[in-house]
């Protein structure tokens, strides 16, 4: 393995294990573990913001709406830049979500993440996500086509 490759590597297990523990767990604690307090977040849930604020509080958001939160994903990295392509469901029974009163249906969104990881922390972090999907399942839009 060289090192390149155990770089990648190590920049996947860092981010694999942030959101395992912070979005199925619901471990926020490894938010400050595994993200520089410097860095940017990226989303188009909030503006860009420094530290983990932001990316708590969609986490809040989606944990106190959803019960079976489940995540399934996969993931590229070259060096320490990590894509993960990631799903994640979960019963919408808990609260509301986007004002959308709970349902007990099953909810999915689906997203694109990029993260730079350096010396086992995350330092950059953009991500795109299906909200449009995410709103049609929960009745807020209607289905265009």
């Amino acid at each position: 393995m060289t090192s390149t490759n155990a770089a990648s590597k190590k920049a996947r297990e860092v981010y694999h294990d942030l959101m395992v523990k912070a979005w199925v767990d619901g471990d926020l604690s490894v938010l400050d573990e595994y993200i520089v307090a410097d860095t940017y977040d990226y989303s188009p849930l909030h503006p860009p913001e420094m530290g983990t604020k932001g990316f708590a509080g969609i986490i809040k958001a989606f944990r106190g709406a959803l019960s079976d939160v489940k995540l399934e994903h996969s993931d590229v990295a070259e060096g320490d830049i990590v894509t993960h392509f990631w799903k994640l469901t979960g019963v919408h029974d808990k609260g509301p979500l986007f004002g959308s009163k709970p349902d007990g249906k099953t909810v999915t969104l689906s997203g694109i993440s990029a993260v730079r990881v350096k010396d086992g922390k995350v330092v950059g972090r953009w991500s795109q996500l299906d909200i449009y999907g995410l709103l049609v399942q929960l009745g807020t839009i209607p289905k265009v086509l």
